[in-house]
C-alpha cells in the first residue's frame, strides 16, 4: 500500500496532487541493501467529479528522482509552479514527465539559463 506523502490543491480545490511513496527506488522496487538505491517519491494528479470524489487524471501520474524524504516545500513548489499548470494543456503528458527528471532546484534553475 502506498504511503501518502503530502497532497496539494489547487485554488478552487477541482484537482489536486498527491505525493506517495510506492516502494520505488532507481532501478525498480527499492533495495535497501544497495547503498547506491534511494527510496523515491511518486505524483498523482486527481480531479474532483464531485465534492467528495476524486478520479485519477490520464497520464498524470509518475515516478520522479525526488527522494521520499525531501522538503514537501519543493513538492509544493514543483505542483503549484509545474504540475497543476501542465493539468489539461495540450503536452500534458509530456509536462508531466519532464517532472520525473526533477531531483532538485537546480533543475530549474538550469532550465531558465536555457531558455
Amino acid at each position: 500500500m502506498p504511503e501518502l506523502i503530502t497532497e496539494f490543491y489547487n485554488d478552487d480545490a477541482t484537482l489536486k496532487v498527491v505525493w506517495e511513496y510506492h516502494g520505488e527506488g532507481w532501478h525498480g522496487d527499492f533495495d535497501p541493501t544497495d547503498v547506491m538505491d534511494e527510496p523515491l517519491a511518486r505524483f498523482t494528479c486527481y480531479r474532483a467529479t464531485s465534492p467528495d470524489f476524486w478520479v485519477m487524471v490520464p497520464d498524470s501520474s509518475f515516478c520522479t528522482m525526488l527522494r521520499r524524504d525531501s522538503s514537501q516545500e519543493w513538492m509544493r513548489y514543483i505542483s503549484y509552479q509545474e504540475i497543476f499548470p501542465a493539468i489539461g494543456h495540450p503536452n500534458q503528458k509530456g509536462l508531466l514527465h519532464d517532472m520525473t527528471y526533477v531531483y532538485s532546484m537546480e533543475y530549474f534553475i538550469s532550465r531558465e539559463m536555457v531558455s
